[in-house]
């Protein structure tokens, strides 16, 4: 299952590796996700280069919960805290 969640004024690259926190939703093990092909179809034609370095992350959701539309805080773990083993 895939779901999205858009935030702005954030530097995504800075979660790569810790957890963080939106609305109490707990993410971790978030990776860079490269924009693709598909972006040109859905969107318009040059979507994928224009999002070149900014296709955002992909994390495992590590708690329940909802996420609503609207101003959120977003937590971030110092490094090295994580609550993941291994």
């Amino acid at each position: 299952m895939r779901r999205n969640v858009i935030v702005s004024d954030v530097d995504l690259n800075e979660l790569i590796g810790r957890e963080f926190e939106i609305q109490g939703v707990r993410f971790g093990r978030a990776s860079y996700c490269a924009p693709c092909r598909w972006m040109d179809t859905a969107f318009a034609p040059g979507a994928k280069n224009f999002l070149a370095n900014n296709g955002g992350l992909r994390a495992q959701i590590l708690t329940d919960g909802s996420i609503a539309l609207g101003d959120a805080q977003l937590i971030v773990s110092p490094p090295g805290s994580s609550t993941l083993a291994g």
